[in-house]
């Protein structure tokens, strides 16, 4: 229960270390929390006798707590090592939010927006979206690129990445590597609290209806 993943790291490194390409307008969701309620027996069987809205909702819950953790993580690392960076960038973090993604079977995740381009200060005619850039690193204006009539995924394929005149400086993905053991210990006890709370509410109105059955 609980594998984590990091959908910057995953989904977008291949853009990131091929240069000057741009990215898509709308960026995806950020660092996502993924649980797997087939993972663990102890947990599972307890979920299973729930109802099954009640167990998605205690899951989405302990999600969104490991996501919050994770949002404010980033939080601390843009302040410990941005330092030099326009306070907009912090700003633009803080207004993010946390949303759900389609999943798979058995599967629930949550994961954290990327900030909007406006709450950046990137122009609508600007194709750049620079968080990439300061998390991988960057070529200088004008040394990026790719060779022309090669494809970023032949880039990849051979090994070909554009030199990083800027270096990176990792702030999103320490959020999640570095903590993964307290996340995952999080997203377990919520789950915990989560089932007795909805266990103990049952029992409250199991016992409830047995009190006007006995009125009669």
């Amino acid at each position: 229960m609980g594998r984590l993943s990091n959908a910057m790291a995953r989904g977008r490194r291949n853009w990131a270390s091929g240069g000057g390409e741009p990215l898509p307008r709308h960026p995806s969701l950020g660092p996502i929390v993924r649980a797997q309620v087939l993972g663990v027996e102890s947990l599972t069987a307890q979920l299973r006798a729930l109802p099954q809205a009640a167990a998605k909702k205690i899951v989405r819950e302990a999600l969104a707590a490991a996501a919050a953790k994770i949002k404010a993580q980033i939080l601390a690392n843009i302040d410990a090592y941005l330092q030099r960076i326009t306070g907009q960038y912090r700003a633009a973090w803080e207004k993010t939010t946390i949303a759900s993604q389609p999943r798979r079977r058995g599967q629930v995740r949550m994961g954290i927006k990327y900030p909007e381009r406006e709450d950046l200060g990137i122009g609508p005619r600007d194709p750049y979206y620079y968080p990439y850039a300061i998390e991988y690193g960057h070529a200088a204006r004008g040394r990026g690129g790719r060779p022309k009539g090669r494809s970023r995924r032949d880039n990849h394929k051979k090994g070909v990445t554009a030199p990083k005149d800027v270096p990176a400086i990792p702030h999103v993905r320490p959020a999640v590597d570095e903590h993964a053991d307290d996340l995952r210990r999080l997203i377990s006890a919520e789950i915990v609290a989560g089932i007795l709370a909805t266990i103990a509410r049952e029992r409250l109105k199991a016992d409830k209806a047995a009190q006007k059955l006995n009125r009669r």
